[in-house]
């Protein structure tokens, strides 16, 4: 419980420092904190750098059948595997959320 605790503090210290307003986000602070883990290898607002895939644009649907086939095994992963498997069916609602929620509009 400690661990979650700072972890959940650790994620809103990113967000204020990001200068991210959580409360003003349609997905709400919960999907926006989630979806923070997520940014270190996709990028910032899911916008991927590199190699691995870009989470922004993707549809509500995909990436909550996405996470959930790693959640379960069933699709083939280097780590999504084990991260997918640490979140709940609502963890992936709310991280779906986020990032389907975010469009070309809002980019900066």
């Amino acid at each position: 419980m400690r661990i979650k605790s700072l972890l959940c503090t650790l994620a809103i210290l990113t967000a204020i420092i990001a200068g991210v307003p959580m409360s003003l986000h349609p997905a709400g602070k919960e999907g926006l904190l989630l979806s923070l883990s997520c940014t270190s290898c996709h990028g910032t607002y899911g916008l991927s750098p590199g190699a691995i895939p870009t989470l922004y644009g993707k549809s509500r649907k995909y990436l909550i059948k996405t996470l959930i086939e790693f959640r379960n095994g069933d699709r083939d992963s280097t780590i999504m595997e084990r991260i997918a498997k640490g979140y709940t069916e609502n963890d992936i609602r709310l991280i779906a959320n986020y990032f389907s929620s975010l469009t070309k509009k809002k980019k900066k």
